[in-house]
C-alpha cells in the first residue's frame, strides 16, 4: 500500500481505513495526497508535485500545487469526479496533511505552465527556496553571460532543446491543449545529426522565399519574430508592431495567415490560434494571453451591415493594437477576480480594408494583397505542402533553443548597429515603420544563420528579402501619406512636436505652467494649447492655405490625441480659457518623436 510509504509522523496523526482518510475520529475524505518532489519554476514559485490516491483500490492521479498561494488543496481535474470530501474544511485539512510530509522532500526538475520561452536559472535543483539569488540573462553588454541558466522553449507537450539533462514537467492543461500541428512536407523526414531531413525542409522554405513575393517574405519573417519574441525583449529590442494583412474578398488573406501562423492545434486536433472581433475586448485579451512567443491571428475585419457593429470592431481592434504594440498591461475579468494580462505573442490581423488612423497604422507592417496579389503559382506551391511551415516552425524552435545565447547577442548587436547608422536614410522616412522593418530584417539574419547551420546555401537570399521588405515599406508609406490632412503629406503630430523642440515659435516661448493666461502650457502629462495659437504656429511651418481649426480638431480626434470634457467642443476649459488638451504620450507615438523629459507627466 502507498499509505505505508508515508512518514511515520503522518501516520501517527492520521489513518487510512476502508478507503477513507481519518484524523482521529473525524472522516475527512475518500482520498489523500502524497508529495513526490519540489519542482523549480522559472518565476521562483514554490511548486510541489504530488499523487492523489483515491478509494480503497488506491487509484493514483498526478497533480501539482503552488504552496505559496494555496489556502486549500485542489485535486487534479481528472480525479475530481472520484474524490469525495466528508468535511466542509477538507481542502484546508488536506493541505495541512500535505505540508506535514514536506520536510526532506527532494527538489528536482522544472515545472512549466505556459508555452513559449522560459529562462531556467542556476544548476539543476537550485531555486529561490535555497536562498539563492536568481540570475536573469544579462545582455546589456554584448559580453553578457548566460552561465547560470539557459533558454528553453515549451511548445505544449514538446520542450526544446530535447537534449536537456533536467527533467521537465509541463502543466497538463498546456500539454493537452497545445501541440505543433503534425505533418511534414512530402518526402521529408528528420534525420537528426546528419541534416538530410532538415536540409530538405529548409530547401522547400528557400523555394518559398525565392518567389520574391513581399507579403510571403513579410509573413515568414513575422513568424520568426513571433517565435523569438521574448529573446528580442530580453535585449531591449521589443517588436512593437503588428502584421496587418489587408485585401478584398478572394485575395486569400485568411488562407495566407493560417498557412504561416496557425502553428498550434488543440487537444482534439482543432485549430485555435485565431479569433474574430465579434467577441468582447476582454474576452479576446483573455484568449490571446494564453499564447506566448508565437503569432495569434485576429481574423476578418470587414465592414458589417450595421455601422455600429463595424465601429465597435474597429474600436476593439484599435485598443488591442495599441496595447500589443506598446507592450502595455491590460486588466481583464477572470471569474470574480480582476487580473493583469499582457499579450506575450505577436498579433496578425486580416482585414478587408486598412484603418484610416495614422497613429494606429503606424503600429503595423501593412501587407496589402490588393496591391501585391498572390499568383496562381504561389497558391499551387502552398497547396502542395500545406504543413511546410509547421515542420519549419518545429525545426526553427529546436534550433533556436540550442542557440538562444547567440541569437540574443546577434539581435542586440544588429540593433545597435542599425541605431548608429540611422543617418544614412536608407531604411525609411517614417521612424516607427522604419524600426519595424528593420526588426523583420534582423529576423531574416537569424533565419540565414539557421540555413547555414544545416549547410543550406543562402546565396542572394538576404538581398532578395531586403528588397521585398522595402517594397512593403514603400507601399505602406504611400498609404500613411494618404491618411494625412487632405493628402498634404505632412504629419500634424510630428509638426507639433517639432515646434515644441523649436525656440522660434509662440508654441514654445509662451509654454510655462505657472503663467496664468498662457497660450500653451504643460500640465500633468498633457499639452494645453489654444486652437488659435496652434493654427498660427502650424501656419509658420506648414505651407497649407487650406489648414483650419476644424481640420486640426478632426485630426486630433481621429488619432485619439484629445482629452475632452462633457461638452461637444474639442476643447476643455482651464483657468477660464479653452484649450486643446493633448495627451503627450499619445502625441509622441503619433509623431514618432520624443517631446523631452518635461512632457513625461
Amino acid at each position: 500500500m502507498i499509505w505505508d510509504t508515508l512518514p511515520e509522523r503522518v501516520r501517527k496523526h492520521y489513518r487510512w481505513e476502508s478507503g477513507e482518510l481519518y484524523e482521529n475520529k473525524k472522516c475527512i475524505s475518500n482520498y489523500y495526497i502524497k508529495p513526490i518532489r519540489y519542482l523549480n519554476h522559472p518565476e521562483g514559485k514554490t511548486i510541489v508535485q504530488f499523487q492523489c490516491i483515491v478509494g480503497e483500490g488506491e487509484e493514483v492521479y498526478g497533480g501539482v500545487a503552488q504552496l505559496s498561494q494555496a489556502t486549500e488543496l485542489a485535486v487534479p481535474e481528472r480525479a475530481a469526479s472520484r474524490c469525495v470530501e466528508f468535511s466542509r474544511t477538507a481542502g484546508k485539512e488536506l493541505l495541512a496533511f500535505l505540508k506535514l510530509q514536506l520536510p526532506g522532500l527532494p527538489r528536482k526538475g522544472w515545472y512549466l505552465d505556459a508555452v513559449g520561452w522560459h529562462w531556467l536559472s542556476g544548476p539543476e535543483g537550485e531555486t529561490a527556496l535555497d536562498g539563492l539569488e536568481r540570475e536573469e540573462p544579462d545582455l546589456n553588454g554584448l559580453g553578457g553571460s548566460f552561465s547560470r541558466g539557459r533558454w528553453v522553449y515549451c511548445a505544449g507537450r514538446d520542450v526544446f532543446p530535447e537534449t536537456l539533462s533536467e527533467e521537465i514537467l509541463v502543466d497538463e492543461r498546456v500539454a493537452g491543449h497545445f501541440c505543433i500541428r503534425k505533418g511534414l512536407p512530402a518526402a521529408v523526414s528528420f534525420n537528426f545529426g546528419q541534416f538530410p531531413g532538415e536540409a530538405a525542409l529548409l530547401e522547400k522554405v528557400k523555394e518559398l522565399i525565392f518567389f520574391g513575393h513581399p507579403v510571403l517574405c513579410a509573413c515568414l519573417l513575422y513568424l520568426i519574430t513571433g517565435l523569438l519574441r521574448r529573446l528580442f525583449f530580453s535585449v531591449n529590442v521589443p517588436p512593437k508592431f503588428l502584421l496587418y494583412i489587408s485585401g478584398d474578398t478572394g485575395t486569400y488573406k485568411t488562407t495566407l495567415a493560417n498557412y504561416f501562423f496557425d502553428m498550434y492545434q488543440g487537444g482534439e486536433g482543432v485549430s485555435f490560434a485565431s479569433a474574430d472581433l465579434t467577441s468582447s475586448e476582454a474576452a479576446l485579451q483573455g484568449v490571446i494571453s494564453q499564447f506566448k512567443d508565437c503569432t495569434f491571428i485576429l481574423d476578418d475585419l470587414s465592414r458589417g451591415i450595421r455601422g455600429q457593429e463595424t465601429a465597435r470592431k474597429e474600436n476593439s481592434l484599435n485598443n488591442l493594437i495599441r496595447t500589443a504594440a506598446n507592450c502595455e498591461e491590460r486588466y481583464v475579468k477572470s471569474g470574480s477576480r480582476i487580473q493583469g494580462e499582457m499579450a506575450g505573442c505577436q498579433l496578425a490581423v486580416t482585414a478587408e480594408y486598412t484603418l484610416e488612423v495614422e497613429s494606429i497604422m503606424n503600429r503595423t507592417v501593412l501587407a496589402d494583397l490588393n496591391r501585391m496579389p498572390i499568383s496562381r503559382e504561389v497558391l499551387r506551391f502552398l497547396a502542395s505542402d500545406p504543413f511546410l511551415i509547421h515542420g519549419f516552425s518545429r525545426l526553427f524552435i529546436r534550433w533556436s533553443a540550442e542557440n538562444g545565447e547567440e541569437i540574443c547577442r546577434y539581435i542586440r548587436a544588429s540593433w545597435e548597429g542599425y541605431r548608429m547608422d540611422l543617418g544614412d536614410g536608407d531604411a525609411g522616412s517614417i521612424p516607427r515603420l522604419r524600426d519595424s522593418i528593420y526588426i523583420l530584417a534582423i529576423s531574416c539574419g537569424v533565419l540565414m544563420d539557421c540555413f547555414r547551420t544545416y549547410q543550406v546555401e543562402t546565396g542572394e537570399m538576404d538581398q532578395l528579402v531586403w528588397e521585398a521588405l522595402q517594397r512593403i515599406r514603400q507601399e505602406q508609406e504611400r498609404q500613411l501619406l494618404k491618411m494625412r490632412p487632405e493628402g498634404t503629406g505632412y504629419n500634424i503630430a510630428r509638426e507639433i512636436v517639432a515646434l515644441l523642440h523649436s525656440k522660434k515659435t509662440a508654441v514654445v516661448s509662451s509654454a510655462a505652467i505657472k503663467v496664468r493666461a498662457a497660450d500653451c502650457l504643460e500640465r500633468d502629462g498633457y499639452l494645453y494649447i489654444t486652437p488659435d495659437s496652434l493654427l498660427a504656429a502650424l501656419g509658420t511651418v506648414v505651407k497649407d492655405e487650406n489648414l483650419t481649426k476644424n481640420k486640426i480638431s478632426a485630426y486630433l480626434k481621429k488619432n485619439h490625441l484629445l482629452e475632452m470634457d462633457k461638452s461637444k467642443d474639442s476643447t476643455v476649459k482651464w483657468n477660464g480659457i479653452r484649450y486643446y488638451k493633448i495627451n503627450c504620450a499619445a502625441l509622441e507615438e503619433a509623431a514618432g518623436m520624443e517631446m523631452g523629459k518635461r512632457f513625461k507627466g
